[in-house]
């Protein structure tokens, strides 16, 4: 069981509004990275192949992530979805989605069905550590003892408590969105951007939003490794540890790592500008449908 099997078929159902324009830049394919998995065959009969290294691990940040690793997820990503009806990768496994959003329920419980899996829904409030007196660890441990793989999804969940709750879990744990970071949500938006260009490194994309938004704290995390930069205007600080991180990464991958202090100094020759719904509200954007990718967060 890996994370990958997972990663297309639940973002393909959270929302997007998307504004396509043309590949300018150059590209980094499937072949460019050593040791990639091999796409299927036209007839979908062959087993999908997935990297050893990249079984039964956590997603709940992208610290011991590689850049050969994310790619990996993307590329088997796309061979999942392009074999959708055909490959049942979780035929016969249990999936324990631990959420208290209605809507990403019904596209989790929609996107693991297609998988082949089982479904069991446990409500954040009942295993908020304010309100347990037992141990995270244990309770992790004990959670994974009746499923083959947890899925978590809780904006008001600290991420703290749910590495705590990572660490004691004897099966892979994949974090949706938590209080701080929403890897999978992330990785669903380079799926559709390298689905779009067929590269990623040397994009740049934009962020207007909240400075405590989980997207922006996980772009920070993620992009770097990708090869991609990041360009946010923001009001308030970020996060001291992401922004030290982001720092850190992009001086590490030779990426940019930029705050403006302007939207339209913002945009200026980005790719894509991601806005979640709270910056809806600072600013009304308006730009020329042909010239930029736009993703729009819907939470």
């Amino acid at each position: 069981m890996t994370p990958s099997t997972l990663t297309w078929a639940m973002c393909r159902n959270l929302s997007k509004t998307i504004v396509r324009r043309k590949n300018t830049l150059p590209i980094i394919r499937r072949g460019q990275i050593k040791n990639a998995p091999a796409p299927l065959s036209n007839q979908f009969d062959v087993e999908i192949s997935i990297p050893s290294d990249l079984m039964g691990r956590d997603l709940v940040t992208f610290d011991n992530y590689r850049t050969q690793d994310i790619y990996s997820l993307l590329w088997i990503a796309v061979d999942l979805k392009q074999a959708e009806s055909l490959v049942k990768k979780c035929e016969g496994k249990s999936i324990c989605v631990i959420s208290d959003n209605p809507i990403r329920k019904i596209s989790l419980s929609s996107a693991i069905t297609k998988l082949g899996a089982a479904t069991t829904f446990i409500n954040p409030a009942e295993i908020s550590h304010e309100t347990m007196e037992m141990d995270l660890e244990i309770l992790g441990k004990t959670v994974g003892s009746s499923c083959d793989v947890v899925v978590f999804d809780s904006k008001n969940f600290d991420h703290t408590n749910l590495e705590k709750f990572a660490t004691g879990c004897t099966v892979p744990v994949i974090c949706t969105e938590s209080s701080l970071l929403c890897p999978i949500y992330c990785l669903g938006e380079l799926l559709t951007l390298f689905e779009h260009y067929d590269y990623l490194r040397r994009l740049v994309i934009s962020f207007l939003g909240d400075s405590s938004d989980q997207l922006l704290n996980t772009y920070a995390l993620l992009y770097p490794k990708v090869g991609m930069h990041l360009h946010y205007f923001v009001e308030g600080n970020m996060d001291f540890n992401i922004w030290n991180k982001g720092i850190e990464l992009a001086a590490q991958y030779n990426t940019e790592f930029k705050q403006f202090d302007n939207f339209f100094d913002l945009v200026y020759r980005s790719h894509t500008l991601s806005l979640s719904r709270n910056s809806l509200n600072m600013h009304e954007v308006t730009i020329k449908v042909d010239e930029i990718f736009i993703i729009i967060t819907l939470y």
